[in-house]
């Protein structure tokens, strides 16, 4: 291998961990020659299915990866600032994860918003913005201060679901599987 080559092997599959990607090893050589080998693991959203959506199960995501993959219009981009603030407000708060779902994570041009759980353990609720666990008016506080809506993940979701991770993981009319998108958010730039 010469200075600056890069091998990029074939694409990795880990079904039990959801993470489909590649792996690369890059040999660097530095001003005295010594030769230093760097691993990376890219982590890569799938691409949607015929109905916009996700594949079935939860998805990793980096922050970065999120606005690369879904921060492609000038709305969108908006979208993604409210929901950069709402995920920094719970990660000071303790929270470690986040799901995000709705019209935002599919192929869909132009969503009217973000859908979002988090996980609760490990959140100080002395910490917690308030605005986080007001439901009233239909999250309306919510919605007006980051773009979108945020529920506890445990909080019951409705019939016939289990919680809001299991809520999200369906599509709402039909009840067919669908992707979501998990972040965690010690690893918020």
């Amino acid at each position: 291998m010469n200075p600056g080559d890069s091998r990029v092997w074939p694409a990795l599959d880990d079904g039990e961990l959801g993470l489909v990607g590649h792996r690369s090893f890059d040999k660097v050589f530095d001003a005295t020659g010594s030769v230093t080998t760097q691993h990376q693991y890219c982590v890569v959203l799938p691409s949607f299915e015929e109905s916009g959506n996700l594949p079935a199960g939860i998805h990793e995501a980096t922050w970065e990866e999120l606005e690369a993959r879904y921060g492609t219009t000038p709305h969108r981009q908006s979208l993604l600032a409210g929901l950069k603030r709402a995920l920094d407000s719970l990660r000071d708060a303790g929270c470690r994860r986040a799901y995000v779902d709705g019209s935002f994570v599919t192929a869909k041009e132009d969503p009217a918003d973000f859908d979002v759980c988090w996980e609760e353990s490990n959140v100080d609720p002395l910490l917690l913005d308030p605005v986080l666990i007001d439901f009233s008016e239909r999250r309306r506080a919510q919605k007006e201060r980051f773009g979108g809506e945020l529920f506890p993940a445990t909080m019951p979701a409705g019939p016939g679901y289990a919680d809001f991770v299991d809520y999200f993981q369906r599509e709402r009319d039909t009840n067919a599987p669908k992707g979501i998108v998990a972040i965690d958010l010690k690893d918020l730039p």
